[in-house]
């Protein structure tokens, strides 16, 4: 708030920071449901990786979700960066051992990155993770828009190029991936989500909302290694996931549909990869943001995240109302 007596000047004279949205709540009953049924007690447990997923870097990380079996991995775009110097000619070269081409995005995706899922699930009979993918507005098989729809798989489609047989087109390859019965082994997302992982809120987003923030705000006089905390802090009291207007030149913001970048309720944990340093803190009490950094950094591989949420005790639930809300 401010007085603009001269119509050349405003003085501020006070700032009115805005207010989270309210938490999600859950009854007692369904807590039980989650902790002491579906759980067992055991906490679940999640594994966050994000973008540049070159190709050594993803079976790495691939290796390390065969070992421990997560409940949950988060695969946040971009996964083909258009601006990488692979794809940014507009072009993606595939090959085996008796044929090199050219190949649609989409083909190449399937071959990089679905593939190596599907091989995963067939040397690991047991495992039982699901897979949440969110795309980005840089991925060469996406929308160019913010907030962006979910990936569209397509159909798959053969090719008559002799060589070519032991290659798909026109598909990201998920539909083999969720061949698994009644369990979607992948589920794609838009940019930004809010999804719910039992009881637990998780808002996500590939977009670099941070940075953007950080780019064009103003601050002095505050505490050290607040700064963190203090950008994230915006995503929440504005109820946003990207609470920067006009937005950065990178961002194709289509105001139709700002509706769907607003928050819908105060996320447990809100993912919000960024360029800017790795942190995990709580924010405004109810609320702990992840940045995971991206799994490639240059030429080199870079980090991921990961998260265990533990159940509520036995006795803290068995001794309240089961219609009482936590």
């Amino acid at each position: 708030e401010g007085i603009n007596a001269s119509g050349h000047k405003l003085v501020a004279e006070r700032v009115v920071q805005g207010r989270p949205p309210s938490s999600n709540k859950t009854t007692v009953e369904t807590l039980r449901h989650f902790h002491m049924k579906t759980q067992d007690e055991a906490p679940v447990r999640m594994l966050i990786c994000c973008g540049n997923l070159d190709y050594e870097p993803f079976v790495a990380f691939l290796e390390e979700v065969q070992r421990e079996q997560p409940d949950v991995v988060l695969l946040i775009g971009p996964f083909m960066d258009s601006n990488h110097s692979a794809f940014k000619n507009g072009r993606a070269n595939l090959s085996d051992d008796h044929l090199e081409f050219t190949a649609p995005y989409d083909t190449y995706f399937f071959h990089e990155i679905s593939a190596l899922l599907e091989e995963l699930f067939a040397q690991t009979e047991s495992l039982r993770t699901q897979f949440v993918v969110v795309p980005s507005t840089t991925d060469a098989v996406g929308e160019p828009v913010f907030p962006q729809p979910p990936f569209k798989n397509g159909e798959m489609q053969g090719v008559d190029l002799d060589g070519a047989e032991n290659f798909a087109f026109q598909t990201l390859g998920f539909d083999r991936l969720n061949m698994d019965g009644d369990k979607q082994r992948v589920i794609c997302v838009s940019n930004p989500c809010t999804i719910k992982i039992n009881e637990v809120v998780v808002g996500i987003t590939s977009t670099d909302t941070l940075f953007h923030i950080s780019s064009d705000e103003t601050n002095g006089n505050l505490e050290v290694g607040s700064r963190m905390t203090r950008i994230a802090q915006h995503l929440l009291e504005q109820r946003s996931y990207y609470p920067v207007f006009p937005p950065h030149k990178a961002i194709n913001l289509d105001l139709k549909h700002l509706d769907e970048v607003a928050m819908p309720c105060q996320p447990d944990i809100l993912i919000a990869p960024s360029k800017l340093s790795c942190f995990a803190k709580k924010v405004l009490q109810n609320t702990l943001v992840i940045n995971p950094g991206y799994l490639t950094k240059g030429t080199q591989g870079g980090s991921f995240a990961r998260v265990e949420i533990q159940p509520f005790p036995r006795n803290s639930l068995e001794d309240v109302d089961v219609n009482v809300e936590l």
